[in-house]
């Protein structure tokens, strides 16, 4: 299989499984002019032209300030290629992150991340785009699980896609399933260029040495590659040792847990027959007495701000035990935290446990951590 073609067939597959452009999308892509980006403007142009996928993509380039930044050779190529590359001046970025440089000399990647995402961010709500696509790949989603486990005790990684209120955008990573190895192949053999990213970072991050780490990994293990990828999108066999807890809330054998397995979700569909429709970034807990489901809770999270956007209860006698949990689950990885509800169903319980009505919303400012159960 050509390179191109696998490239491809890996975005369709994302396409397909997280359901990620549909017909009349209009997607601001973020082009940093690097081999990913550059892969996937190419990519776009070409599964334009797929039965059924009528869409609009706009290249988006941030210059951000980088000293030594021509921008010159990328609107040539964009233009002979009738791409309509948007440039963005975004030179206020570099002061800032300057001004924050660390000892070692380096800038701080965590704030220029945020800072290039609200820039992308207001050209895409300019151009009326509903999405942005980011050149993420599937190299990129193991190396950050790795840093999340390594250096915050987590086993976390970024979302194929995921859709933030605050901006009303959906966030799209296309090259989800490709490999690093593949569109660098890509790039070679059909000649696509690229442009040096200016960022006095480059390679000398703690993300690099991760990639040497897992390079290191897969010449010793070939297998390791394609299981490492595999193992994310793996949710039958995710086995770790707080899915084992029987989570009580009560004394009389009612627990909770986090949906994770197909039965699980089945599950939730018996309960909430009206409801089929999930947000990708969207937490369920079940609530059980042995195999009878009593109540369904779920809530999705934008950095600090959690909106509960289902609370279902066969029992309102333990609806302030559920409540509580979700109230734990939540503070004890982000505090503060503000937790809103948007109906509820049981406003009684909601006034009574602390959240204030504003407009049919029901807010509650966390400034601490809640107390163990």
């Amino acid at each position: 299989m050509s390179s191109f073609r696998k490239i491809l067939a890996c975005l369709r597959k994302a396409d397909l499984d997280f359901n990620m452009i549909q017909e009349g999308d209009r997607i601001a892509l973020g082009l940093s002019g690097g081999k990913d980006s550059m892969v996937l403007l190419h990519a776009l142009s070409i599964y334009q032209k797929f039965p059924h996928k009528k869409f609009e993509f706009f290249p988006i380039f941030l210059d951000l300030g980088f000293e030594g930044n021509d921008t010159k050779p990328l609107q040539e190529y964009c233009k002979k290629n009738n791409f309509p590359l948007y440039i963005e001046d975004a030179t206020d970025v570099y002061k800032i992150l300057n001004v924050h440089r660390s000892s070692k000399g380096l800038l701080p990647c965590s704030i220029c991340s945020r800072m290039k995402k609200a820039s992308i961010n207001k050209v895409a709500h300019q151009l009326n785009c509903n999405k942005v696509a980011f050149a993420h790949h599937g190299d990129d989603a193991i190396e950050t699980l790795l840093m999340n486990e390594l250096y915050g005790g987590r086993v976390a990684t970024f979302s194929p896609k995921m859709f933030l209120s605050n901006t009303n955008l959906t966030f799209i990573r296309p090259l989800i399933y490709a490999r690093e190895s593949d569109i660098a192949s890509l790039v070679k053999k059909e000649n696509i260029p690229t442009f040096k990213n200016q960022c006095g970072n480059d390679k000398n991050t703690e993300r690099e040495n991760i990639k040497k780490l897992t390079l290191n990994l897969y010449s010793s293990y070939d297998q390791a590659k394609d299981n490492f990828l595999y193992m994310l999108n793996n949710s039958e066999s995710f086995d770790l040792w707080f899915l084992k807890k029987e989570n009580q809330i009560s004394k009389d054998g009612i627990y909770i847990k986090k949906v994770i397995t197909t039965k699980d979700f089945f599950d939730v569909m018996e309960l909430r027959k009206e409801r089929y429709l999930y947000q990708d970034d969207e937490n369920i807990f079940l609530v059980k007495k042995k195999d009878e489901v009593l109540a369904t809770i779920s809530y999705i999270q934008n950095e600090r701000n959690f909106t509960i956007t289902t609370f279902e209860s066969k029992d309102e006698n333990i609806d302030a035990k559920i409540l509580h949990y979700i109230e734990n689950e939540i503070v004890i990885h982000t505090t503060p935290a503000t937790i809103m509800i948007n109906k509820a169903i049981n406003k009684t319980l909601f006034i009574s446990e602390g959240y204030e009505e504003k407009d049919n919303i029901y807010i509650k400012e966390i400034v601490k951590k809640h107390n163990a159960l």
